[in-house]
């Protein structure tokens, strides 16, 4: 399991002035949470889940502010299923992008 990454990403053709992220519902704090990372490459937008667990399962949101109006990107659900040496998971759902 070390040395895994497991990255999700969503796109929006419009440079938002923030992206935020979010698992089941709630905020996914990437500074005090020293498992998850974001980061940005217009038009991608991504989260990095260090060494993932099975309790990094969950429906994870990105939403992209614009100041005057928000856009959230479709739910991916994540179920990370089990640890060998090389870590499994399924993604059900897709990533959609949205233009504005």
């Amino acid at each position: 399991m070390m040395g895994s990454l497991l990255t999700i990403s969503c796109v929006f053709s419009h440079t938002p002035s923030s992206i935020t992220w979010s698992k089941d519902n709630t905020l996914v704090d990437t500074t005090t949470n020293s498992g998850y990372e974001k980061s940005s490459s217009a038009p991608n937008h991504y989260l990095k889940i260090e060494t993932p667990k099975t309790t990094d399962s969950g429906a994870y949101r990105c939403v992209a502010d614009y100041g005057t109006a928000t856009v959230s990107g479709t739910a991916t659900l994540v179920e990370i299923k089990g640890f060998s040496a090389v870590p499994t998971y399924t993604k059900v759902g897709a990533t959609t992008a949205f233009t504005i």
